[in-house]
């Protein structure tokens, strides 16, 4: 007896639902038909769904951040990606744009699914997100933060590395020479007098590569800079960066060679100060890049007001007429 009257309450409620879908199925059909440019579900619905679709990256990603190769910077970066999309992206309604660009993405993720590594799977599923979640203001950092949230560090390490260690030793030579010291490069270790200093892994400057796009993407986010604007912050800050490394690593060379003896925080602390100088000199080029932005906006709205005051003109000169 009391099965079947779960079983009789059970259907009930499954035909209210089904009847209040098809009634809202209905409704937004009529919508759709009137010209409705959204879908009926939020943005943050689409994207939860893809994270529990694409499960086996997530629980991937949550190794790679805790196995010790990959500082785990890019929970951050996921984390301040999400306050940047919070409420009015993630709750607002998808757009057919956003819906088009989401389905292209996945589309090409499912074709290569097997056939690449879990970091290239997971840039897709990252991207998907970004298509979804990403501000139509400031999109260039926005995407960048999504980007970033990947386990990029020690790849970058692997392939990126000793190349980038390699220019440093030939800049930083040439440096040293310039200063009178006969300084020969060999790989990625200088030789003088018998001495050798290695620029190791961490000298190679990646992470603080990787915190100066992290910078500038939460600037052009904050600031809302447009798309030029945000590619030129971007090759300012890598430049600035690349130049605080070989500043480093230069000045590295006299604390290794005890040229100039310094305190065991020397070594910590010349790094910081140079990255921080690259950090400052990207804060002032993006004061730059804000307030053109701002005097192109003003003269935009401008020749505006000025255009439709010479149209109110021309009208009453023809009534006049």
């Amino acid at each position: 007896m009391g099965d079947a009257l779960w079983s009789r309450v059970m259907k009930g409620r499954v035909r209210t639902i089904r009847r209040s879908y098809l009634q809202w199925l209905r409704e937004w059909v009529g919508q759709v038909r009137g010209g409705a440019r959204t879908l009926p579900f939020s943005n943050m619905i689409l994207g939860l769904l893809l994270v529990a679709a694409s499960w086996r990256i997530w629980v991937w990603y949550g190794e790679r951040m805790l196995d010790g190769a990959d500082e785990p910077f890019g929970v951050l970066a996921l984390a301040v990606a999400l306050g940047f999309a919070w409420r009015r992206e993630l709750l607002e309604a998808v757009s057919w744009e956003r819906m088009v660009g989401f389905v292209a993405v996945l589309g090409v993720y499912s074709f290569f699914d097997d056939r690449v590594s879990l970091l290239v799977s997971a840039g897709f599923v990252v991207l998907a997100l970004a298509v979804l979640w990403g501000r139509s203001d400031g999109w260039v950092g926005h995407w960048g933060l999504f980007a970033l949230s990947l386990p990029l560090i020690a790849s970058l390490q692997f392939y990126g590395g000793f190349p980038i260690r390699w220019v440093v030793g030939r800049v930083c030579t040439g440096l040293l020479n310039l200063v009178g010291l006969e300084v020969t490069a060999v790989g990625t270790a200088l030789h003088w007098k018998g001495e050798m200093v290695i620029i190791d892994a961490p000298c190679s400057g990646i992470q603080m590569l990787w915190m100066g796009a992290f910078f500038s993407c939460v600037i052009i986010c904050r600031w809302k800079l447009d798309t030029l604007s945000s590619f030129k912050l971007l090759q300012f800050a890598g430049l600035a960066v690349f130049g605080a490394n070989v500043l480093r690593n230069f000045s590295l060379f006299f604390l290794e060679t005890e040229i100039i003896r310094a305190p065991e925080w020397g070594h910590s602390g010349v790094g910081l100060g140079f990255f921080a100088l690259a950090l400052w000199g990207t804060w002032k080029r993006a004061e730059g890049l804000g307030k053109l932005r701002t005097k192109s906006e003003e003269l935009k709205v401008g020749m505006e007001g000025e255009m439709k005051g010479r149209a109110v003109c021309m009208g009453r000169d023809l009534v006049l007429d």
